[in-house]
């Protein structure tokens, strides 16, 4: 596996879980290559090849993210969706992937790997556009299945009553039958309810995270 900073960040939350369940991390130098090793290395590759490239050794250092992580990684079913709200350039996007990624790598590290999907809203919409090989009509389901969605850039785009009601469909699918998303938006609260009132009450019940500051794109400080 890779050996770089933010690799060893993300090990580093795998051991401190697996220390708090009575296991042993260090166990893993000295044992033989183990079926867990194997959930590891497959859960590496996998973010590698689908995410972008910027973002494909994104970590969190958020501690309220950071929180949000350990808890999914317990139970996904009991953790709620987890909403990071803040303006351009704050780092939300990377935030987000960041926690994607640790939670995939946590759970794999204990031996219960878990499905994941990463877009952004206009991304998502376009991928729901009719085609002739009819790969369309297999985003939703895929996106409502998966046991971690990210969401990138919520409210970007241009809308249009169906893709408002594809939102709805699967923003309310995920949400009863408790499945965690993550979400970006540069939207405010009133412009998540003039956007879908009934998708912004389902956000609502989730764990919301302010993100501040300047653009780092434009001279920021980077997040």
């Amino acid at each position: 596996m890779s050996d770089n900073n933010n690799e060893i960040n993300l090990s580093e939350m795998a051991r401190r879980i697996m220390a708090q369940r009575g296991l042993d991390p260090l166990s893993a130098l000295t044992r033989e290559f183990s079926p867990v090793d194997h959930m590891v290395e497959h859960a590496e590759k996998s973010l590698a090849a689908t995410l972008p490239r910027r973002f494909r050794d994104a970590s969190t250092d958020n501690p309220a993210v950071i929180a949000w992580v350990e808890r999914a990684v317990e139970d996904l079913t009991a953790v709620p969706s987890l909403l990071l709200v803040g303006p351009v350039g704050t780092g939300k996007t990377h935030q987000a992937i960041g926690a994607m990624r640790g939670l995939v790598m946590a759970r794999a590290a204990l031996g219960k790997p878990i499905t994941f999907m990463s877009t952004s809203h206009p991304t998502f919409n376009e991928r729901l556009r009719v085609k002739k090989d009819d790969t369309h009509s297999q985003v939703l389901p895929e996106a409502l299945a998966v046991d971690v969605l990210v969401i990138d850039d919520l409210g970007a785009g241009i809308a249009t009553p169906w893709t408002a009601d594809t939102l709805f469909r699967l923003i309310d699918g995920r949400w009863s039958e408790c499945r965690p998303l993550i979400c970006t938006t540069n939207l405010s609260p009133a412009q998540l309810r003039e956007m879908d009132d009934r998708v912004a009450s389902r956000l609502a019940d989730g764990m919301k995270v302010a993100l501040l500051g300047g653009d780092w794109r434009r001279g920021g400080a980077r997040p």
